[in-house]
């Protein structure tokens, strides 16, 4: 199980994403095509560098997709 204890954009959000999906063997690049993003996109959004009503949907599901998977 994960630790999600601070989950803001940054490199963390990033690796714990990449942790979870692994658990669910699936890839960032699945994860984001399901989404209608490109990787590169989403992963921008992850680290804070993209801002925006998409890039915080984007940040938000991430967020929520990760806690399902966490221990606290």
């Amino acid at each position: 199980m994960l630790f999600a204890n601070d989950l803001t954009p940054g490199p963390q959000l990033v690796k714990a994403l990449r942790a979870r999906l692994i658990l669910e063997g699936q890839s960032l690049e699945e994860w984001s095509k399901a989404r209608g993003v490109w990787r590169q996109n989403l992963t921008k959004a992850l680290l804070g560098e993209w801002e925006g009503p998409r890039a915080e949907e984007l940040v938000s599901e991430a967020i929520a997709f990760i806690r399902e998977g966490t221990v606290c």
